[in-house]
């Protein structure tokens, strides 16, 4: 019995150091910041006007195309799926695919590209021709991975 009551006055010894450590807040109180003068108005700074870069314009001026397949969901699109380019110019496409294999094919513009699962893959074109020109991804096209280029 003697050798429990040591264990247990060394116990409670111990946890009355621990919560005097922990509860003790020897900090000064916080002080209020002296208050700051008043600023004159500052003068109006010119506002840029280079426009900002649109979600699907890299840095680089290539056009971004996600071909999504999100995990597994039966969900298959291009993202974006509508483009519009004036006749003459020349798009780089930045292909990525997420996780399985698709194409980025436009029948009418000779265009055939394959991007296997996790790959980016880049193409340079310069449409020539105006018109309306259906993309679509030749594996999942029933799915509905379709999408729009249109030439001015």
């Amino acid at each position: 019995m003697p050798r429990r009551l040591a264990a247990l006055t060394l116990l409670a010894t111990l946890m009355s150091i621990a919560l005097v450590a922990c509860g003790s807040n020897d900090a000064p109180p916080p002080t209020a910041a002296p208050p700051t003068p008043t600023a004159q108005a500052a003068a109006p700074t010119a506002v840029p006007t280079t426009p900002p870069q649109s979600s699907t314009q890299p840095p680089d001026g290539s056009t971004v195309i996600s071909l999504q397949d999100p995990g597994g969901s039966g969900s298959y699109n291009f993202s974006p799926s509508e483009f519009t380019f004036s006749v003459g110019e020349t798009v780089t496409f930045t292909l990525n695919a997420e996780s399985e294999f698709h194409t980025f094919t436009v029948d009418d513009l000779e265009i055939d590209e394959d991007v296997n699962a996790g790959e980016t893959v880049t193409i340079t074109f310069t449409f020539d021709t105006p018109g309306t020109f259906e993309i679509i991804c030749i594996p999942h096209v029933a799915l509905g991975m379709v999408g729009t280029i249109t030439v001015q």
